[in-house]
């Protein structure tokens, strides 16, 4: 282990060090200390160093729960690779990323040791699951397994699918440390800070605060299912300093919040991130938690920004400027295109498919987002809109992203989706999905949204639909959508 931590797995055995009794998973009535996750992980490392696995790729099925966590630690200081995939898949779906990224072995907690066993089968891999034959193993171990270097691989996300097949997205363990660094910088994490995790394993979004949280050797906060009041007990109990939650769950806290309630104000950085924020969802959560809240936009690949609430007052329609270390820029020379974007916690690249997602910019390499953006010379960037969900109807662009927000103005509209259909004289017209707090009338509603869109903009119809499709993220599926009350 070099002197200067270059990876969090080297984090984790630091802590252990310096911060010997300080939780570092809190699950449940149950706590770890960073020295016994540090042990442990070493433990977890030399089982699996003893089976070959170091620079493999190992796959992790399982919920928020500790042993979860603790076998992901376990496969870092092991020096493998780690892919956390989802338990909401089937089996054939796990089995085609298992194959995918040349998994050697495949990890399972208990709720999902089923599904593991049938994925594995598919797959022709060997799968361990938690439990006693587990433990045991890995308390016969006393060797030490060698550390990974910083330009290895950390790990592989895969994504969401939204877009169609999943990729698996690559980065090394330097990349992890730097966005370790930038998040712990631009969240403002202090030394004793309490991150919760509420959102799954196999999700980025997780690492925005799981990764500060080891950097400074801080507390995760684990919670397995979401229930806002159960929620916002459990931060209060914990006195929890920072948490990421996607807009629907934002939507359900802020619903039940008592009002007076003093529960949340253990929070130091309440992060929006995953889809956009319905306008009156970030104006009541910037009233409620001013510069604590924040808006996070990014990617997985690695770009992203970051707004607060008072700069939200200013410019409610932004995203904010570049996270720390991030770059970002419009392709082209109009002034709103494709964000392209590179950063030092940038992927290695995508599973398979080195060369994707790239633009070639004066001889640089830049990360195609595939997302419409305006930057303002304040550096502040605007979304528009999906390039591929971009509507033309007669020659003119129509962005999504804008016709939702306007949308999401309405005091009966909880949520909004929008999507291009063809047209034979327009060649494609938008129409709208809502899911609604309230009743209201479509013809109403679209006779109301209408009003005030552009007149390329306005809508054909509005349907009313009882749930969106989402993914893990809370995201609508778009696709989804258009397919089941659309394309019939």
């Amino acid at each position: 282990m070099s002197e200067t931590a270059s990876t969090i797995a080297e984090m984790v055995t630091r802590n252990g060090r310096s911060r010997p009794d300080y939780p570092a998973i809190i699950a449940s009535d149950l706590a770890m200390s960073w020295s016994a996750l540090a042990d442990d992980a070493e433990r977890i490392a030399a089982l699996l160093a003893t089976r070959g696995m170091q620079g493999k790729a190992i796959a992790l099925l399982g919920g928020n729960g500790l042993w979860t966590y603790r076998a992901q630690f376990g496969v870092l200081r092991a020096g493998a690779t780690l892919v956390p995939l989802s338990p909401m898949l089937r089996a054939d779906a796990l089995a085609t990323m298992l194959a995918d990224c040349g998994a050697a072995l495949l990890l399972a907690s208990t709720a999902h040791l089923e599904l593991a066993i049938e994925a594995g089968r598919r797959a022709g891999i060997e799968v361990i699951g938690e439990g006693p034959d587990f433990e045991v193993a890995i308390a016969r171990e006393c060797a030490t397994a060698p550390w990974p270097d910083a330009g290895s691989r950390f790990g592989i996300i895969y994504s969401s699918g939204t877009t169609g097949k999943p990729k698996g997205i690559v980065h090394s363990h330097a990349a992890r440390m730097a966005m370790a660094q930038a998040t712990a910088k631009d969240l403002r994490f202090p030394d004793n800070g309490r991150a919760l995790i509420l959102t799954p394993p196999h999700s980025n979004g997780t690492l925005i605060c799981l990764l500060p949280a080891v950097l400074v050797g801080g507390a995760l906060v684990l919670a397995e299912r979401f229930d806002p009041r159960q929620i916002i007990t459990l931060i209060g109990r914990q006195r929890v300093t920072h948490a990421f939650m996607v807009p629907t769950m934002l939507q359900q806290i802020v619903d039940v919040l008592p009002a007076g309630s003093n529960e949340l104000d253990s929070i130091q950085t309440l992060v929006s991130a995953g889809a956009p924020l319905a306008p009156p969802l970030k104006a009541r959560l910037v009233a409620m938690f001013g510069d604590r809240f924040a808006e996070l936009w990014g990617l997985t690949e690695g770009v992203a920004s970051l707004i607060r609430g008072s700069e939200m007052v200013v410019r409610p329609d932004s995203v904010g400027r570049p996270l720390s270390g991030t770059a970002l820029r419009i392709a082209g020379d109009e002034p709103t295109g494709e964000i392209i974007g590179r950063s030092p916690y940038l992927m290695t690249g995508y599973q398979g498919r080195a060369d994707e997602g790239w633009a070639d910019e004066a001889g640089e390499r830049w990360l195609r987002t595939g997302d419409i953006g305006e930057i303002d010379e304040a550096g502040y960037l605007r979304l528009r809109g999906r390039m591929k969900d971009m509507i033309i109807s007669g020659g003119l662009n129509i962005y999504p992203q804008d016709i939702e927000a306007e949308l999401c103005r309405h005091p009966a509209v909880r949520d909004a989706a929008v999507v291009g259909v063809p047209d034979p004289h327009w060649g494609e017209t938008p129409i709208g999905f809502v899911e609604t707090s309230q009743a209201v009338e479509m013809e109403v509603l679209l006779q109301w949204a209408n009003e005030r869109l552009a007149r390329h903009q306005k809508l054909r119809r509005i349907l009313a639909v009882d749930r969106f499709p989402r993914n893990a993220l809370g995201k609508p599926l778009k696709d989804e959508l258009k397919a089941s009350h659309v394309d019939r």
